[in-house]
């Protein structure tokens, strides 16, 4: 399969006529024409596609109010704030457990305070079974210098 070129063409190595500028903006307009023509029937096909979806109706549970998320804003900090503190002062001057089984129990503060006084801090000075009393003795030393 030959292609015609034109012996003057051929002889200076390249082509001597210009490309024809009218068929080649002719080609890009009808390019773009048919480019147009596809979007407006894609256009078309999916809006009478989402039209002929019905849409659902809401149910009951759909139609409660939603909760915001986690934290949510007190509509009144003050209040709120003095029934935490009235729950705090209640505790603190009540009796009551705290944990049952292990039998610890929660007393006023003014029964704390008054036994605290009655038998003093807990120390370490007293010591636990087997160990020695701080400060040691001259005699644990073992000569080292005093």
């Amino acid at each position: 399969m030959s292609i015609d070129v034109d012996q003057v063409s051929k002889e200076k190595g390249f082509e001597q006529q210009d490309a024809n500028v009218r068929g080649i903006v002719y080609v890009g307009i009808g390019l773009v024409l048919g480019l147009l023509v596809c979007l407006g029937g894609v256009h078309l096909v999916l809006d009478s596609y989402e039209k002929s979806i019905p849409t659902p109706l809401a149910t009951a549970l759909e139609k409660q109010r939603a909760l915001p998320p986690e934290p949510r804003l007190q509509p009144d900090p003050a209040r709120e704030a003095g029934r935490i503190l009235d729950q705090a002062r209640a505790q603190l001057i009540s009796l009551g457990w705290i944990d049952r089984h292990k039998g610890i129990v929660h007393i006023p503060i003014a029964d704390a305070k008054a036994a605290l006084a009655r038998t003093g801090w807990p120390s370490r000075a007293r010591g636990r079974p087997g160990e020695k009393p701080y400060p040691l003795s001259l005699q644990d030393t073992q000569g080292r210098a005093r």
